[in-house]
């Protein structure tokens, strides 16, 4: 059970600026992702509430990929989990370009069931 409340942002979509390899937790995009179209959000490795899921690759089924950013600042992403729907063998490699975008995942309800499973057993 993950007690988590990631960040999700209206209308996100960016391309990568940098290859992302197989096996790297390192990328960078051309645009970072806002709350209103300029303030940036940033993730903080600890704090999952600033935790955020991107689907790169999105328009690619054997391609795709769901990663969950951990840490970032702007355009740089510094720590994140790959394929987290398990989809690959090996992470695959996203080429500069590579499209990326923020969707309302499975894991946003998983994590908000979680969080409702744990706050209903600290209340009885």
């Amino acid at each position: 059970m993950a007690v988590r409340q990631t960040k999700i942002v209206n209308f996100y979509e960016s391309t990568l600026a940098a290859l992302l390899a197989s096996g790297n937790e390192t990328t960078t995009l051309t645009a970072a992702p806002t709350t209103n179209g300029t303030s940036a959000i940033s993730a903080t490795e600890g704090d999952s509430s600033t935790h955020y899921f991107l689907v790169i690759d999105p328009d690619q089924a054997s391609n795709r990929e769901v990663v969950l950013v951990k840490a970032s600042s702007g355009t740089s992403i510094t720590k994140m989990t790959r394929d987290v729907e398990g989809r690959h063998t090996d992470d695959p490699d996203h080429q500069i370009g590579t499209t990326v975008r923020m969707a309302v995942l499975g894991e946003h309800f998983v994590d908000a069931n979680d969080t409702a499973a744990a706050a209903n057993t600290l209340a009885t």
